[in-house]
């Protein structure tokens, strides 16, 4: 199922995804930083799009300790989302835990992760990407760039991608039962890690 999700998004981000296609005004601003001119709930989104590559570190440095290679996937995933992740999960998320005890590096990489410092950063992040909305936002507007932007419809998919996939990571990897929380966006997957840390 996970391999038909990940050629489906690609289908779709590059033959059905509707707007204009990567070199709009929308796209150039929100790869300089320009953001004064965008609808806020976009950029709100294409902050959380940096957020959940960090977060899926976390979560997967939980359940193995480091040595499959999943860093390259985390890697690429702050550049392209669940197009990276999907990967990952469909040829190694089955495979038997592995250590990092051969590898100093990554060792000490996993034991940052899997502190609860990382989860207060992580919050902290997702705290100041709120005040975006705080210039007002609209759905019209938002709609507007969802189908007059190619990036922004991929970046709203990509999103829910990434919503779906947290929610499989604690369901199917943790086999938590609260795994629905990971629907809420940053917070919820945060109460779940934080749960398994106090335990």
């Amino acid at each position: 199922m996970l391999l038909a999700l990940w050629i489906l998004f690609i289908i779709y981000s590059v033959f059905l995804a509707p707007g204009d296609g990567f070199t709009s005004d929308t796209v150039i601003s929100l790869i300089r930083g320009t953001f004064s001119d965008i609808e806020p709930l976009v950029v709100f989104i294409f902050n959380l799009l940096g957020i959940y590559p960090l977060l899926f570190a976390v979560i997967l440095s939980n359940r193995n300790s480091g040595g499959s290679p999943v860093w390259p996937f985390i890697l690429l995933s702050f550049v392209l989302g669940a197009f990276a992740l999907l990967p990952y999960f469909f040829l190694f998320s089955s495979k038997p835990k592995t250590s990092t005890k051969n590898n100093p590096l990554l060792e000490f990489i996993c034991k940052i992760l899997q502190s609860k410092t990382i989860l207060f950063i992580i919050v902290i992040f997702f705290i100041a990407n709120l005040f975006v909305l705080t210039r007002g936002f609209s759905l019209d507007g938002f709609m507007i760039a969802f189908y007059s932007s190619k990036l922004v419809n991929i970046m709203s998919v990509d999103l829910l991608l990434l919503l779906w996939l947290s929610y499989y990571s604690f369901k199917h990897l943790y086999g938590n039962k609260h795994a629905w929380l990971s629907f809420i966006p940053v917070v919820g997957p945060i109460m779940l890690l934080w749960k398994k840390k106090t335990h």
